[in-house]
């Protein structure tokens, strides 16, 4: 599939892009909130 030369500058490309996904998650969560379904009326 991949030549075996690649498969260390392949393999940190998909690391990176999803460390970068997990971190972008944990940091709106963070900041925002989970959203939750419920109704407040005020």
């Amino acid at each position: 599939m991949i030549d075996r030369k690649y498969h260390r500058i392949v393999f940190s490309f998909f690391m990176s892009l999803l460390m970068s996904c997990i971190m972008s998650l944990v940091i709106s969560v963070f900041n925002v909130g989970w959203v939750s379904n419920t109704k407040e009326e005020a």
